[in-house]
């Protein structure tokens, strides 16, 4: 079965016991996107919103929280 590489991961570690394996890396590289009505006022406001949160470095923490790391798993009900 091919499905996305997150997934697949995700599903092995948290079902180890079922003898579930993922691949060692992605197939492909899919970029994370956003999609907006064409509202200026949204667009803008979401720009700003990023900006802050490159500009600030939360934005490259929470990459690596929810990207590299995976403390966030033990959470998961």
């Amino acid at each position: 079965m091919v499905a996305d590489f997150s997934f697949c991961a995700l599903t092995a570690y948290r079902y180890q016991d079922k003898g579930l394996i993922a691949g060692a890396s992605p197939l492909t590289f899919e970029p994370l996107g956003i999609a907006m009505t064409e509202d200026t006022l949204l667009i803008n406001w979401v720009q700003n919103f990023m900006n802050h949160l490159q500009g600030s470095g939360k934005l490259k923490e929470m990459g690596v929280k929810w990207l590299d790391g995976g403390s966030w798993i033990d959470e998961l009900p």
